[in-house]
């Protein structure tokens, strides 16, 4: 397991350089310069010249990325050039808000489609199974987007059951609550119709086991045998689609926090891509690949504990 780990390990250093080399390339190829947007319509060429040397951009390619390489080992991302703060410091403080969304849609997906996929499986061919699965496929198919804004029209500006725009505060207060409900379902609703679809096949394919037949023969309640005997062998597959969505939902509140004007570092990125702020998009995407790195090795250490005959030499 340690020489697992470690190959693993190592395995970061390549992904991570390729990410940097390919975001940093990407920004700088994209039309536009960002200099002309710090500058007013007044602005000398001698202004511009000067703004472009002290952020570095008048330096070739390959040099302004050793230097932002070098940079990003010492945890240094450089500053804003919208606002001139670090970077660093405009993350972090945002960086709380989309944890929470994340979190809070994480657990919309897993507690709707878990259940509902093995509740699926075990009422197999009925009614609930079939609008289940009905439900599910249109929320696979529906653009987050426009889910949010019909959540938004109806349970906000019809109903007035929840905020429309904004964070209240904390999600353990009740303003901070409200204010987190329509974006976590709106985030977490393609996560659960995913892991419902998968849920439902893994403890279909458990349930036509030899082991579960026994099972049903001794005379178990059925109760006993999903959710004793089936449930902790089908949950294998969904664990490894629940630790990749975390990554996936991370990515996608960029545009639930936009929609809902949320104050993370998703709607920060927004922000930063239409002003071509390339630290801050540097930085932010240099993050997310390493979340999302570190969420597939955490999925592979979770093999060996939920299923004890799996071993890494």
């Amino acid at each position: 397991m340690r020489t697992y780990i470690a190959r693993r390990a190592l395995m970061l250093f390549p992904v991570l350089v390729g990410v940097s080399v390919a975001t940093f390339l990407m920004i700088h190829i994209a039309p536009g310069d960002p200099v002309d947007l710090m500058m007013p319509d007044y602005g000398t060429a001698e202004d511009v010249a000067r703004i472009r040397a002290r952020l570095g951009l008048d330096q070739p390619l390959h040099i302004q990325y050793f230097r932002y390489a070098a940079n990003v080992l010492r945890l240094d991302f450089g500053r804003s050039i919208r606002t001139n703060r670090l970077v660093k410091n405009e993350i972090l403080s945002r960086w709380p808000m989309t944890i929470e969304l994340t979190v809070a849609s994480l657990l919309v997906a897993v507690g709707l489609g878990i259940p509902l996929g093995v509740l699926s499986a075990v009422k197999q061919n009925s009614v609930l199974d079939y609008t289940c699965m009905v439900g599910a496929l249109i929320w696979v198919c529906m653009p987050s987007f426009f889910f949010a804004l019909l959540l938004q029209l109806i349970f906000a500006m019809s109903l007035k059951l929840f905020p429309v725009f904004g964070r209240a505060g904390p999600p353990w207060t009740w303003e901070g609550f409200l204010s987190l409900v329509l974006p976590a379902v709106s985030l977490g609703a393609r996560s659960a119709a995913i892991l419902a679809r998968l849920s439902r096949s893994s403890t279909l394919e458990v349930l036509r086991q030899d082991y579960i037949r026994t099972a049903r023969a001794k005379g178990l309640a059925e109760r006993v045998v999903v959710y004793k005997h089936a449930l902790k062998n089908a949950v294998i597959p969904v664990a490894t689609v629940v630790g990749l969505q975390f990554g996936g939902l991370l990515g996608g509140a960029f545009i639930t926090e936009t929609i809902f004007a949320r104050p993370g570092v998703g709607r920060f990125a927004v922000l930063a891509i239409f002003n071509r702020d390339i630290p801050v998009i540097q930085a932010i995407a240099l993050m997310m690949a390493v979340i999302f790195v570190m969420c597939n090795l955490a999925v592979d250490l979770l093999y060996a504990y939920l299923d004890p005959r799996i071993r890494y030499d």
